[in-house]
């Protein structure tokens, strides 16, 4: 079972992925079938998960299976054992890279957060599927969980933090929605700790040190403008502003319109 929740391929020269992964999963499913076997209750429903999780990596990554079996062994887990950790955080990440139905996805990641089991392996799991979803909603669901994180003093990898800051909070004048819906997703206070605790990263380089303090400056002016304080974020604007005069920052144009818009008001 811990071989599947953290199955892996390292492919050699001249080698695929689906040929190096396909005599694993030829190892696997007989043993978690004899298992299921002998298995009960909420045990079996566990092996049961493992299994249907086997079947998506029999067919998305060994490329050989193209039947419904995942979707059916993970649903029939869940109905043996409708709090089952395993094939509630299994179901909620086979539904998000499937196309599934968003909120039932995220309704079975919060079932098994809620168990309190596997805290680390279920965040893995719901972390890298929101972190580049462009499904409405995707966002706020991300940074939710990346603040619930943040107050139980879970711990996110360095790189995954990147990821979400590079994705999620993209300052460019083609992401306002996805920014306005991320800085959006928790109260404001929370908004900002968090964006401070996913931008932890310590820079050496003083140019990075510069360009990391003045997007912190603009999140912090964009986080008051979208609770409301206008004349807080007002006057954050304008003194971004003026650290910005005379730089060929990216923020410029969209530090001057933000402060355009709310002087007009």
């Amino acid at each position: 079972m811990r071989w599947v929740e953290n199955f892996s391929v390292l492919v050699g020269e001249n080698q695929t992925a689906a040929s190096a992964a396909a005599p694993k999963i030829d190892v696997i499913l007989p043993i978690l079938d004899a298992g299921l076997a002998r298995a009960k209750g909420s045990r079996a429903a566990d092996i049961l998960a493992h299994i249907g999780w086997t079947h998506w990596l029999n067919w998305h990554i060994a490329e050989r299976e193209f039947s419904p079996a995942a979707e059916q062994n993970l649903r029939q887990a869940i109905s043996m054992d409708p709090t089952n950790v395993y094939a509630n955080a299994m179901f909620g990440n086979w539904l998000l890279q499937n196309g599934g139905n968003f909120a039932e996805a995220i309704d079975h990641f919060n079932t098994a957060v809620k168990t309190g089991k596997e805290r680390p392996w279920i965040r893995n799991m719901q972390v890298s599927t929101l972190i580049y979803n462009e499904t409405p909603q995707a966002g706020t669901e991300l940074i939710k969980t990346a603040n619930d994180m943040r107050k139980n003093h879970e711990t996110l990898s360095g790189s995954d933090k990147h990821r979400i800051l590079a994705f999620n909070y993209e300052l460019s004048s083609f992401h306002k929605t996805r920014l306005t819906e991320v800085l959006s997703a928790v109260p404001p206070d929370e908004s900002w700790a968090t964006y401070l605790w996913l931008d932890d990263q310590q820079n050496s380089d003083p140019a990075d040190v510069e360009t990391q303090q003045r997007r912190r400056d603009y999140i912090y002016a964009k986080i008051l403008d979208l609770s409301g304080k206008q004349q807080e974020a007002l006057a954050s604007y304008k003194v971004l502003q003026t650290k910005l005069k005379g730089s060929d920052f990216t923020l410029v144009e969209a530090v001057d319109d933000s402060i355009k818009r709310l002087a007009a008001k």
